[in-house]
């Protein structure tokens, strides 16, 4: 075995460094359907996420809809995917130990929006993290 440079184009070993990386992805619950997919941008002490309008979050409930995913009305929705969202983005971006609920979670709209949502009458301001409680009443 000659000695590592690690420059793994030049070398035929098969050591750790050249193994493929492991997928960070688990695969989708059997029930669930992935319709429009969102950005997700870190930086010191939280991330920003930009929301599509063409999400269900701006689209209401499917109609039909399963009865496995079934919510009561759009507000239930909003609500759902809001907190769905910043709960899996604390829990899979905290360090062992850490506190999830310190990571803030800020949403907005494409072209640096504040997050709205005019069929309920509700907005969240784009310098405040998230909180659903936090939504102001237009």
């Amino acid at each position: 075995m000659s000695e590592c440079t690690h420059d793994c184009s030049t070398c035929g070993e098969s050591c750790a460094d050249r193994q493929e990386p492991q997928s960070l992805l688990k695969e989708l619950n059997p029930h669930a359907r992935v319709g429009k997919v969102f950005g997700v941008v870190s930086g010191k002490g939280g991330m920003s996420v930009c929301l599509s309008s063409e999400s269900a979050l701006f689209t209401g409930p499917p109609d039909p809809q399963r009865e496995q995913f079934f919510v009561y009305d759009a507000e239930q929705l909003a609500e759902t995917i809001l907190d769905s969202i910043q709960k899996t983005l604390q829990e899979g971006f905290t360090l062992e130990g850490g506190d999830p609920d310190a990571l803030d979670i800020w949403y907005y709209m494409e072209g640096e929006q504040p997050l709205e949502l005019p069929a309920l009458g509700l907005s969240w301001p784009i310098d405040q993290p998230y909180q659903w409680e936090g939504a102001k009443s237009e």
